[in-house]
């Protein structure tokens, strides 16, 4: 099961936040179209792979945007596997130089549940949405959006997943973007392998002679 908010209701939120700073009207949000961008959200670093009982963080990026606005991400992993330490919003970029959004600002949503759900994909979720208000500029350029320490529990694997995003500028209007998600593992493979004959060319030589052996190997049952 999807962990997944209604885009309609967070969308929504977003825009009486803006338009309740430019005056706008739900006829010119309704009627917007989504802006054309190369802009990427993806965690980085993409892959990690840490032993039982380390820490790491990952971050959760957008490259190229132009005049970003608000942004609201949700993200998700497998807290049979990882659990959550702590986290970082970077916004706004007076405060956090590699951030994004530029002040004032305003919080929509900061919320993390670690419990997770069992059975449940990817279980546990961060949701983060935040956005700029007026007379605050737009945002041009790349960022952390925020950041997520984990310390790992067990052997496995699972996505870093962006389950969701969404990202406005400052009319208001969507931005399009794609999404990259990150995966952890730290599972070791095995393979099981079986030595079952060896044939030299020469039982005997002498110094200087060539000799070729020749090997059989075949994968054994688990």
């Amino acid at each position: 099961m999807k962990m997944k908010k209604s885009t309609i209701v967070t969308w929504a939120m977003l825009f009486l936040l803006i338009a309740s700073a430019y005056g706008s009207t739900a006829a010119a949000f309704v009627n917007s179209y989504i802006v054309s961008s190369t802009t990427i959200v993806y965690v980085d670093p993409a892959y990690v792979s840490e032993p039982v009982g380390a820490a790491f963080t990952v971050a959760v990026k957008i490259s190229e945007v132009t005049r970003l606005y608000g942004f609201d991400v949700q993200f998700g992993w497998d807290p049979a596997i990882l659990n959550y330490l702590d986290h970082v919003v970077k916004v706004p970029v007076e405060d956090y130089p590699d951030g994004v959004l530029h002040d004032p600002t305003m919080k929509l949503k900061d919320v993390v549940d670690e419990t997770g759900i069992p059975g449940a994909e990817p279980g546990a979720l961060a949701w983060f949405a935040y956005s700029s208000m007026y007379p605050a500029t737009s945002f041009n350029g790349s960022g952390i959006t925020f950041e997520m320490t984990f310390e790992v529990k067990d052997v496995g694997s699972c996505p870093l997943e962006i389950v969701s995003s969404d990202l406005s500028n400052d009319e208001p209007r969507p931005i399009e973007h794609e999404v990259i998600s990150g995966f952890f593992s730290n599972v070791v493979e095995v393979h099981d392998v079986a030595v079952t004959d060896v044939s030299p060319s020469a039982t005997s030589v002498t110094v200087g002679d060539s000799v070729s052996i020749d090997v059989t190997v075949e994968n054994t049952p688990t």
